[in-house]
């Protein structure tokens, strides 16, 4: 599958055909680094009528990708995409190709990391170039990978083994990235679910705790209520020692009155009186 449109022909004023390419004036003003980000450059030079054209190595025009056709397939398929999750890294094979820049935007649009692998083979050097392949997908932890279809075999060959969704064509790394999101979602859940169980462990834990901290109190308070009773009892007991003390000494002095009489009188009946 390819994003691009083959090049359309016209007349060239001799009854023959030609190619042509996108315009070379945008017809919008030109403006040089005030973009903050790679998709507002986008969706500004969507705007004119100005793309990307391919060639062959003959320098024969393939195909043609005007900057409107870009934005539009990039935020489709971007929309598509999100299923890898915000973050995740996107191997590309750089090739000189319309789906690299279909895929590459896409991924800026999703919110993804696309990571250009190079797309140089030598003669001979099939092997090389797959373990190379092999060694950047791994350490850059791809979740993805794309390639056309000129290199779709070699990056199988490169990814055998790894757990990374790739496929040529956009569509079907569409689907795989869905069954991708979707074990994902699964993941998430499962880890949500342990999370809600670990905090109602938690909870529980916490309740019960809070039960007994709560019987101890309580059981403090009950302490407190006994102890102010019984240090009014014995301020009842207090005062009616003191009563007792004071009956005691009324008591006392009234028969040591009552004595001091008695004597005053056997005096008097000893005198004659």
């Amino acid at each position: 599958m390819s994003w691009g449109r083959k090049a359309r022909f016209e007349l060239d004023g001799k009854l023959g055909l030609k190619n042509v390419p996108t315009a070379t004036d945008s017809g919008m003003e030109l403006r040089l680094a005030v973009f903050p980000t790679l998709t507002e450059a986008l969706d500004y030079a969507a705007q004119g009528q100005t793309g990307f054209n391919y060639y062959n190595g003959r320098g024969d025009l393939t195909s043609v990708l005007p900057y409107s056709e870009l934005r539009d397939k990039a935020r489709a398929l971007a929309r598509k995409l999100q299923g890898l999750g915000r973050g995740a890294r996107v191997a590309l094979v750089a090739h000189t190709h319309p789906d690299f820049m279909v895929v590459f935007y896409a991924c800026q649009y999703a919110g993804l990391v696309p990571v250009p692998l190079p797309a140089a083979i030598h003669l001979g050097g099939h092997e090389a170039y797959v373990r190379h392949l092999r060694q950047m997908i791994a350490d850059c932890k791809a979740a993805a990978a794309f390639a056309p279809d000129d290199f779709i075999a070699l990056l199988r060959e490169a990814v055998d083994g790894l757990d990374v969704a790739v496929d040529g064509e956009a569509e079907q790394i569409v689907a795989l990235c869905r069954q991708h999101g979707a074990r994902a979602k699964a993941a998430q859940d499962n880890e949500a679910w342990s999370h809600l169980m670990g905090l109602l462990a938690v909870i529980q834990e916490r309740v019960g705790t809070l039960s007994k901290d709560r019987a101890q109190v309580m059981a403090g308070l009950q302490a407190g209520a006994l102890l102010e009773e019984l240090e009014q009892e014995m301020q009842n007991l207090r005062s009616i020692s003191e009563e007792i003390a004071m009956l005691q000494w009324r008591l006392r002095r009234s028969l040591h009155e009552r004595e001091s009489n008695i004597s005053v009188l056997r005096t008097r009946v000893s005198s004659g009186d």
